[in-house]
């Protein structure tokens, strides 16, 4: 059995109001604005809305308790 995961995170300023800038990070990371960037063993990526992004392991696991 492998286990997956994604982590999705909201960006937020200091009042928690959401920051529609996922576009904005990661074309300030690779140069251009795409939905998924590689970055070691876990992809970046964006979500449809602006609000998030999600980062998600290369490979999934085979053990929960790593």
């Amino acid at each position: 059995m492998t286990i997956g995961t994604e982590h999705e995170y909201s960006i937020n300023n200091s009042n928690y109001t959401a920051l529609p800038i996922s576009d904005k990070i990661i074309k300030s990371i690779c140069g251009t604005i795409q939905s998924d960037i590689p970055f070691g063993t876990i992809t970046l990526g964006k979500e449809l809305q602006k609000t998030v992004l999600e980062i998600i392991p290369n490979r999934p696991s085979s053990n929960l308790f790593i």
